[in-house]
Parts: C-alpha cells; structure tokens; sequence
C-alpha cells in the first residue's frame, strides 16, 4: 500500500467499528498480551499483562503518539487504530 494501512477502513475495504463503538469495544477486549505498532516506523512495543490499558492511556493528549497507532492483540485477531486525523476513527477491527 502506498497509503495509511488504516485506509482499509477508512476506505470500507475490511468492515469495522468506528469512533464511540470502536472506543467501547476496545475498552471491554480482552488484553493480556499487545502490541503497539507505528505507522511509519519499525519500533514495536510489546505490553505484557496489559488488562487495564485504556483509551485514555492512548491519548493524543500525552504528545507520546505523533502518528497513527495501532494496537494489537499478541494472535493479532484483533486491531484498534488511532490515526493522526481527528476525522478519521478510532478504528477497531476482529478478523
């Protein structure tokens, strides 16, 4: 892809649940075990023991994320997205 990988919701290419639910669904996962990838940028950050993560550990607010991020589950089954557009998501994504 030559675009953000969070086009393929954006664009409805893979069905997901966007913004209040996108929110509510990730708030009630199950995460044990994730990983924070950045779009852009090789680093990955694996979080262990991570039941309590939250959106409002995610937020913008910190000036932590300049990007887009994507939080995955250890089996990646499960994909929530944060874009670096206020009008674009939050995006969460079950395969």
């Amino acid at each position: 892809m030559d675009e953000f990988l969070w086009h393929a919701f954006s664009y409805e290419k893979l069905p997901c649940l966007q913004g209040e639910q996108a929110i509510q669904t990730f708030e009630h996962q199950v995460k044990n075990d994730c990983y924070l990838l950045f779009e852009h940028d090789e680093r990955v950050l694996q979080l262990s023991k991570c039941k309590n993560l939250s959106t409002t550990d995610l937020s913008g607010d910190t000036n932590m994320y300049l990007e887009d991020l994507y939080v995955v589950d250890k089996d990646f089954t499960w994909t929530y997205v944060i874009t670096h557009e206020s009008s674009c998501g939050p995006y969460f994504y079950r395969t």
